[in-house]
């Protein structure tokens, strides 16, 4: 409905807007008290340490054993969005064809950069990268979805993927992350498209376990690819949004706006303008995004009252 896109757009617009200043806000914070951020967090999720640990107990083999981590788990906290999780069929599905999805997912994002690499006479050395204590993450997103019993929920935070060796300048590493993430968003577009048609035969009597792999797999693409993609081009420091941003603006504001409008219109608000559709799950997103920012300035705040507080004490002293 041309009335829904318009309304979609200008949503689009004021997120672009609203995420710029708290992203910048938050970055610069985070790098003038990283080592405090870090010692704190540490402290107080002492998982993080065993998260750690566990992974180099394996050696050399710790970066097969974190990615392999992520992709289990990912596709066991991805199946619990489901709220007929247990012990059946239904949940078996699920669970391989997020793990699927994953692995399918960041084959296509490293091919992109592959490609990039090759095009730009790049090494293509490369090894598996994933961050496991990222999980928690994932695992506050699952359980916000299932508390808000939004469908069909939010899946973030799973960091995985293959690192190349040798790194690019900062217009050429936005470049690339600018490749990988169109790919990304493509793949995610044409699995709903399939997904369509894919469902229908899934929910027709006598359909068998093949058909619902296939369509877990399909929405498990779309997922971890749209709602993932949204995330990661949140121009933080330690997401793939903060290399585009610094490569080009322009470009950053595009691809976010992209990546936002098609997840307004497939998901969030996809109603005709005549017809009534429930909006939680919009509010809910756009709740999100505003509670961003709310704790960006927040944890800005809290430091600058920190460093003045440190200041008085040292000119006492």
């Amino acid at each position: 409905a041309p009335l829904t896109a318009v309304v979609n757009a200008l949503v689009v617009l004021a997120l672009v807007l609203l995420i710029t200043f708290p992203a910048h806000l938050f970055n610069r914070t985070y790098d003038e008290n990283h080592e405090v951020i870090q010692t704190w967090w540490e402290r107080q999720v002492p998982l993080l340490h065993r998260l750690r640990s566990a992974v180099h107990s394996f050696g050399s083999l710790r970066r097969t054993a974190a990615f392999a981590m992520v992709i289990v788990v990912g596709a066991v906290l991805g199946a619990l969005l489901d709220p007929g999780f247990g012990g059946n069929a239904r949940t078996i599905a699920l669970v391989i064809g997020f793990a699927l999805a994953l692995l399918f997912v960041m084959s296509i994002e490293a091919t992109a950069s592959a490609v990039y690499r090759r095009v730009q006479h790049e090494p293509l050395r490369w090894h598996l990268h994933a961050l496991p204590s990222a999980l928690i993450v994932t695992a506050l997103g699952v359980l916000i979805s299932r508390l808000l019993d939004f469908q069909p929920g939010y899946l973030y935070g799973l960091i995985g993927g293959v690192a190349f060796v040798g790194a690019l300048d900062r217009r050429r590493s936005g470049h690339e992350t600018a490749v990988a993430s169109v790919a990304a968003l493509v793949t995610a577009v044409v699995a709903w498209l399939i997904w369509v048609p894919v469902t229908s035969v899934a929910s027709s009597a006598g359909a068998g376990f093949g058909w619902a792999l296939l369509q877990d797999f399909l929405a498990a693409i779309f997922i971890t690819g749209l709602v993932g993609l949204l995330i990661s081009l949140i121009p933080l420091r330690f997401l793939p949004g903060e290399r585009i941003l610094s490569w080009h603006r322009g470009a950053w504001a595009v691809m976010f706006g992209v990546t936002a409008f098609a997840l307004l219109e497939i998901m969030l608000r996809p109603q005709s303008a005549a017809s009534h559709v429930d909006g939680a799950p919009f509010w809910t997103t756009l709740g999100l995004f505003v509670a961003f920012g709310a704790a960006s300035v927040a944890f800005w705040t809290f430091f600058r009252l920190r460093h003045s507080e440190a200041q008085a004490a040292r000119r006492h002293s």
